[in-house]
């Protein structure tokens, strides 16, 4: 009998230092000196000095629980930081012309944002925010396609036909205009390499293709598609000529 009221005490003076420890330990002191700092709204500060009384006891469900609501602040705050750097930088880009970086700006700025809690205090901020984004989105839609339309236009006027095709391959939903650029700087590209291929008396393989790659470019409804399609005839024949020669 005695064995047991003896187990029995040990239990009691367990669970009781247990208790003294989970709210007297020193994690607790630093829980509160959180508390303090957080009330003088010093969020951050207050972050790091519960992440150092978790690592003195990683099980403390009270501390816990407070690291997982300062979190849901301290990191609200950085990526709403974060984005709104993005999007000025981005904003910066676009007035200077340089929209493939806005671009990437833009969208590294939405996905900070969306992965804001709404819990966060900076949510409603972040709200506001992609706001504005969806307007610089807007921006870039309209002056990206007129950019490299004039630049293709720009390098065509030199002779620089494929730089200048390349250039329009950047505007990733080309309208009728641009389309019909493309469908130009491709047939005259084509007809420049059929050209070189007439002049060479034995043109490569390679050359001919190449020719045939740009004339295929040419969408169906360009006016230059039914001359495409003949000469494309008359490459392969040629192409099929300089292949048993070479065999």
């Amino acid at each position: 009998m005695w064995k047991i009221i003896i187990g029995v005490i040990i239990l009691v003076l367990g669970i009781a230092f247990s208790g003294y420890k989970y709210f007297t330990g020193e994690e607790n002191k630093l829980y509160e000196q959180a508390k303090q700092l957080e009330a003088e709204g010093k969020i951050k500060e207050a972050h790091e000095v519960i992440l150092k009384a978790l690592e003195l006891n990683p099980t403390n469900r009270k501390v816990l629980a407070y690291k997982s609501q300062l979190f849901a602040v301290v990191d609200g705050e950085n990526k709403l930081q974060n984005a709104v750097s993005f999007r000025d930088s981005a904003v910066r880009a676009m007035d200077r012309g340089d929209y493939v970086d806005a671009a990437e700006k833009l969208d590294k700025a939405n996905t900070l944002l969306a992965e804001i809690f709404p819990s966060s205090p900076a949510y409603g901020k972040a709200g506001e925010l992609q706001e504005q984004i969806v307007k610089d989105t807007e921006r870039l839609k309209r002056e990206l396609p007129e950019r490299y339309y004039n630049r293709a236009k720009e390098l065509a006027n030199n002779g620089e036909y494929e730089r200048a095709y390349n250039a329009l391959l950047n505007i990733k939903q080309p309208d009728a205009k641009i389309r019909e650029l493309m469908d130009q700087l491709a047939y005259q590209i084509g007809n420049d390499k059929s050209e070189q291929v007439a002049k060479d008396s034995n043109p490569t393989a390679f050359l001919i293709r190449d020719a045939i790659y740009w004339y295929n470019l040419i969408s169906s409804s360009s006016p230059n598609q039914v001359d495409a399609k003949i000469k494309i005839s008359n490459l392969k024949k040629k192409l099929e000529e300089v292949t048993k020669k070479n065999e």
